[in-house]
């Protein structure tokens, strides 16, 4: 029963994703241009989900301040960058997420462990940041993977 509740919310959000975010949204325009293939909601500062219905995989991650707009952006488009250079045919959801995962390890992870260290920093510290910019990274690379760009 719970299942086919959600298989008719999808579709009723999908039918009409301006009724989930309203006009001029991000993820409203994501499902208007991608269907099914994508669900997508973002909601107050920092919170960001999506789902990929034909592959059942789903993501949520809840940044504690909401900052980073302007940080996201420009990962997405890095993000972008990266996968497109695949070639043509490997833009997937596996390999969106694969190659977040490796732009994640190679400067991420990276650059804060040597920035948080030079500041003498908590370890904490640097795995709570790592773990948030860990989930922006795959949520962007499974979004463009999923999207084919």
């Amino acid at each position: 029963m719970r299942a086919k509740a959600a298989a008719r919310l999808r579709t009723a959000c999908l039918a009409h994703p301006w009724h989930v975010a309203g006009t001029g949204r991000l993820c409203t325009d994501i499902m208007r241009l991608f269907g099914a293939r994508v669900f997508v909601k973002t909601g107050a500062e920092g919170v960001y989900c999506a789902a990929f219905p034909d592959s059942g995989l789903g993501l949520a991650v809840k940044c504690d301040d909401g900052a980073g707009r302007a940080a996201e952006v420009i990962m997405a488009w890095a993000l972008a960058g990266g996968i497109g250079h695949l070639g043509p045919g490997q833009v997937t959801l596996k390999n969106g997420v694969i190659s977040a995962l490796f732009m994640w390890v190679g400067f991420v992870a990276t650059t804060m462990a040597v920035n948080n260290a030079f500041g003498q920093r908590k370890a904490a510290l640097t795995v709570i940041d790592g773990i948030h910019w860990l989930g922006v990274l795959v949520i962007q690379g499974a979004i463009i993977g999923a999207m084919g760009v």
